[in-house]
């Protein structure tokens, strides 16, 4: 099941717990009467309606390193903008009806609960023009996670101002459905090791310098292209401080949670980069955070947030609480602040980090600590 798999940190790539932990079924819970008719996220914090449009991609100049048979290397990505008008656009759906299919089921959610999502965003609206055009945020999610993972962040970000580009990575995300209906499952090893997860940084990487570089042929002057930054959750977050190190178009990163692999943890980056972690995870209990940190020669921050778990930087809280709550999940997992207010932590840091370096607005929450935000600490 997906959240047995998200329950091995080793596979996640956050830090040192590796065993296999028994949660209760969401569906259990909810099996007592309590399921929602409907599933919500967070509605989006700012002043433009946001579209939404499914990106079908192939690198032919590479091969898929996980396929079965030699082929080129095949995604999907979806890119969140702020539209000019969403009249008579369809809202958009949380996952395609067959990857919400294999969610549901993987997560022990109700058949269908997911399938019916819709969001607070319009597929396909038409794109809102700017006179620069807007900058662009790629993010990366979490090993075994899909690219929705984040989507009360990145929501958010586009009704602010920002194209955002999710990831779906081809057999480490959960599954990804291709417009021909084709479904390709993760193939994730239970017993991934550093090697593994390495290879799966560096083709995640890949992927995030292809998809920019086809941008400007898919949306035009809608994004300016010299503003482009990356974030990602748990291996997203080490994949982020990869692709920075790989390629100079990214000029600021954020690592949610995540440990970094070899050999991203030994670069010497002078851009904007910040970590951010729960309690339990911080420099002096993640070598691999100690020794990135060390090589920041550029701005640079190091957050805490106080009870907050590996998963709650996800969507994944607030959709359990909505179906029966997280009962059995360990701390590491979702920790002891309320989810919807972890998730407004989450996008009001990650928001002004890239006010800060890719935006004109000031960003001044990663400048100092602040009394609206008691739960964040600045570690450096």
């Amino acid at each position: 099941m997906l959240f047995h798999r998200l329950t091995r940190r080793s596979v996640l790539g956050a830090g040192a717990v590796s065993a296999l932990v028994a949660i209760d079924s969401p569906a259990a819970s909810a099996a007592s009467g309590s399921t929602p008719t409907a599933l919500r996220l967070r509605p989006p914090s700012g002043r433009f309606d946001v579209g939404m449009k499914a990106l079908h991609l192939v690198d032919h100049a590479r091969l898929d390193p996980f396929a079965t048979t030699p082929q080129p290397r095949e995604m999907m990505a979806q890119a969140w903008y702020p539209a000019r008008s969403v009249h008579g656009a369809p809202r958009a759906r949380y996952l395609t009806p067959a990857a919400a299919a294999v969610f549901e089921a993987d997560g022990g959610f109700p058949a269908g609960l997911i399938a019916h999502m819709r969001l607070d965003a319009y597929r396909d609206a038409p794109p809102r023009q700017w006179p620069r055009g807007f900058p662009v945020v790629v993010f990366s999610p979490g090993l075994g996670l899909t690219g929705s993972s984040a989507t009360t962040v990145v929501t958010d970000l586009a009704s602010h101002g920002y194209v955002v580009i999710t990831l779906d990575h081809p057999y480490d995300t959960l599954v990804v459905e291709f417009p021909d209906g084709r479904l390709v499952h993760s193939s994730i090893p239970a017993d991934a090791g550093p090697a593994l997860k390495a290879q799966y940084i560096a083709t995640r990487a890949a992927d995030a310098r292809f998809v920019v570089s086809q941008l400007a042929d898919r949306l035009g002057s809608v994004v300016d292209l010299g503003r482009v930054a990356m974030f990602g959750h748990s291996i997203g977050g080490a994949t982020t401080a990869q692709v920075l190190g790989d390629d100079h178009r990214f000029l600021a990163g954020i690592d949610l949670d995540g440990s970094i692999y070899e050999p991203a943890a030994s670069n010497q980056l002078h851009r904007p980069f910040m970590l951010v972690g729960g309690d339990y995870h911080h420099r002096g209990n993640d070598h691999s955070w100690a020794q990135f940190w060390a090589g920041l020669t550029g701005w640079r921050r190091d957050l805490g947030i106080t009870g907050m778990g590996h998963l709650d930087f996800t969507d994944y809280r607030p959709l359990l609480d909505q179906v029966g709550g997280t009962a059995g999940f360990p701390p590491e997992m979702f920790g002891a602040l309320d989810g919807a207010r972890a998730l407004d932590v989450t996008r009001a840091y990650v928001r002004a980090f890239f006010d800060r370096h890719l935006s004109s607005r000031s960003g001044h929450l990663v400048e100092r600590p602040s009394a609206s935000f008691p739960e964040v600490t600045f570690r450096g």
